[in-house]
């Protein structure tokens, strides 16, 4: 049983948002995975040992392309001590889930634009800072 459950869990990882046969997330692609607000700039970094200058962004639901672009030059990062390339799609404004793809690179985890795309973050937050409280009984109740 704990080889059937394994085997589905793996599985799992190498399956696609949208039907095809997709690689597991890479962390060469830095996405913002609580998601981007419609208006707002949308920007993704991308690991420039093995990028190849291009990007489109899918819909995550049918992995229709809905956005192409060029990624910037290289540029250093001294945070991390990677070459980066960005990856700029300000210019979508479509609401939904989606994922980017990098030739040579892989796919990024999926991501979200929408007008409330902070929402659950900011929920999960302040109920965090609430269940902290010293001195006062805190009953969080259910998650919802």
């Amino acid at each position: 049983m704990r080889v059937v459950l394994l085997g589905l869990v793996l599985l799992s990882c190498i399956s696609s948002f949208d039907g095809r046969q997709l690689p597991p997330p890479t962390t060469d692609i830095k996405v913002d995975q609580v998601g981007y607000l419609p208006a707002s700039p949308k920007v993704a970094m991308v690991v420039a040992r093995t990028a190849t200058g291009t990007f489109v962004v899918r819909r995550a639901g049918d992995g229709e392309i809905v956005f192409r672009g060029k990624l910037s030059a290289p540029a250093a990062d001294a945070s991390s001590g990677d070459s980066v390339q960005t990856a700029d799609f300000t210019a979508l404004k479509k609401e939904g889930r989606f994922y980017l793809e990098v030739p040579s690179v892989g796919v990024s985890w999926s991501f979200a634009i929408a007008p409330d795309a902070y929402s659950r973050a900011f929920y999960l937050a302040m109920r965090s800072f609430y269940g902290q409280r010293c001195g006062v009984a805190v009953d969080l109740g259910p998650e919802l």
